[in-house]
C-alpha cells in the first residue's frame, strides 16, 4: 500500500512539517495555470467528484506539461471505475517530480480548508464553462472581423453571441412590440 512506501512517507512528513509554510510551497511549484491549480487542488480534495470534473473539463484545457500529466492520471483512474484518491494516484506516477507537485498540490488545498468544497466544485465548473464561452465568442469574433462568413451566417452568430452577452448579464430577450 503507499502508506508503507518510503518516498510516500517522507512526502507526507514534509508537508505536515510545512503545512503552515503554503506560501514557501506555493513558490516552489513549477510555474502553472492558476486555473490547472486549481481544478487539481480540488480534486486532490475531491476525488468523488473526478468524474465530474472530468465530464466538463477537457484535457486541451490543462496547461501543458506537469498538469496535463497528472490530469491525465485522473482520467486514466476514473475510466477504469477507480476512485481517484492521491494515495491511488501517486502509485501510477513514476516521475518523482509529478509524485512531489502533487503532494504539493494536495498540502495547498489542506491549508486552505474550504468551508463548501461542493460549491467550490460549482463555482469552478462553471468558471470553466464561462471561459470557454469567452473563447469560443473571441474565436467567433475574429472570423466575422476576417469576413469568413456570409451574410446569413454572419448575421446569426451575431444573434448568438449577442444572446450569449445577455444570458452571461442576466438580461432577458427583449420583446416585441
Amino acid at each position: 500500500m503507499p502508506e508503507s512506501d518510503p518516498y510516500w512517507t517522507v512526502m507526507r512528513k514534509r508537508a505536515s512539517s510545512s503545512r503552515s509554510d503554503t506560501k514557501h510551497i506555493e513558490k516552489t511549484l513549477p510555474k502553472l495555470d492558476p486555473w490547472s491549480v486549481e481544478v487539481l487542488e480540488l480534486m486532490t480534495q475531491q476525488p468523488e467528484a473526478a468524474a465530474r470534473v472530468l465530464d466538463e473539463i477537457s484535457s486541451a484545457e490543462m496547461s501543458e506539461g506537469p498538469a496535463r500529466s497528472l490530469f491525465e492520471v485522473y482520467r486514466e483512474l476514473v475510466h477504469e471505475g477507480i476512485i481517484p484518491e492521491v494515495q491511488r494516484v501517486v502509485t501510477r506516477l513514476e516521475n518523482p517530480q509529478l509524485k512531489h507537485l502533487l503532494f504539493e498540490l494536495e498540502e495547498i488545498a489542506e491549508a486552505k480548508d474550504i468551508a463548501d468544497p461542493e460549491l467550490r466544485l460549482c463555482d469552478l465548473l462553471e468558471a470553466f464553462r464561462l471561459r470557454r464561452q469567452q473563447r469560443e465568442g473571441r474565436r467567433q469574433v475574429a472570423a466575422l472581423q476576417q469576413g469568413h462568413y456570409d451574410e446569413e451566417e454572419q448575421a446569426r452568430v451575431l444573434e448568438q453571441l449577442i444572446a450569449e452577452k445577455r444570458s452571461q448579464q442576466g438580461l432577458s430577450e427583449p420583446t416585441e412590440g
